[in-house]
């Protein structure tokens, strides 16, 4: 159980890490859309795409929690997390 723990951990903290410069990413693409309309009309996939890491960091946080609360539901949030990345591998090999 532990190294799932600490699997789920890592995986949270990649989520939330890729979240973050994704979100920095779009606030300097909005800050500078008006002066450049070629980085402006990339906007829209940045965003998309901060929305796929946040909610990534947030199942899978909430994965790491239930697993170190030893909830009820702990193996409900690590059949989400699996599906998450699962989806989140689908969505970079899209983007790539």
């Amino acid at each position: 159980m532990r190294y799932l723990q600490t699997l789920n951990w890592v995986l949270f903290a990649a989520g939330l890490l890729m979240a973050v410069v994704m979100g920095v990413v779009s606030l300097i693409l909005l800050i500078y859309k008006q002066e450049a309309t070629a980085i402006g009309s990339n906007l829209p996939q940045v965003l998309s795409t901060f929305g796929a890491f946040a909610g990534f960091a947030l199942v899978s946080g909430v994965a790491s929690w239930s697993l170190h609360k030893n909830a009820r539901w702990k193996w409900l949030a690590q059949g989400a997390l699996a599906i998450a990345v699962v989806i989140m591998g689908l969505l970079t090999q899209q983007l790539g």
